[in-house]
């Protein structure tokens, strides 16, 4: 758990492969994280930790132990690829996991539509012979880019990882109407 903990706050993630939508989720019990940005999960098993980590906007945590992270980052005016975004996670993740000995294992790289998860990398971490498996997606929309991570330690079938990732998706709600995840 540790590990996992320690990757999470340093922004080691990793994406859904699916390309479905999550249905919006009920609003009488969303937090409020951004002007554009709510958190409706708890009907899912999700609650925020007391404390957020690195650069988070916002850490959840659900009774499995899966762990699931926001971040939202402001670009001003710049405008950012899908590829560009994509290419900064990876060199990030990298670049931690090699500062924590441990090794990178790309599993799944998958691009897809601006204003909906435009990508997902699946990646596992391997430390000390542990292996954990993550989910990072990412979103470029005008002026922002949002990342949706997560990790559920022990877990290193993927399907089952990538339900949890959809699970903890599908509890955003966004109130620019531009934005469908």
């Amino acid at each position: 758990m540790k590990h996992c903990i320690t990757a999470l706050a340093l922004s080691i993630g990793l994406a859904t492969a699916t390309q479905g939508t999550a249905e919006p989720a009920s609003t009488e019990t969303c937090e409020q994280l951004t002007d554009r940005i709510e958190f409706c999960g708890e009907e899912s098993g999700w609650s925020r930790l007391g404390r957020a980590v690195a650069e988070a906007t916002a850490v959840y945590q659900r009774g499995d132990n899966s762990i699931g992270k926001l971040i939202v980052e402001m670009t001003g005016t710049k405008a950012l690829r899908d590829k560009d975004v994509q290419s900064a996670i990876l060199k990030k993740v990298s670049g931690q996991i090699k500062k924590l000995g441990g090794s990178l294992d790309v599993i799944a790289l998958k691009g897809g539509m601006m204003n909906r998860p435009a990508g997902t990398i699946l990646y596992s971490y391997q430390s000390n012979g542990t292996e954990v498996l993550f989910l990072h997606s990412y979103m470029v929309r005008k002026g922002m880019v949002m990342q949706f991570i997560t990790v559920a330690p022990g877990v290193t079938d993927n399907d089952i990882a990538r339900a949890t990732h959809r699970t903890f998706i599908s509890g955003f709600s966004f109130s620019d109407p531009g934005v469908a995840l």
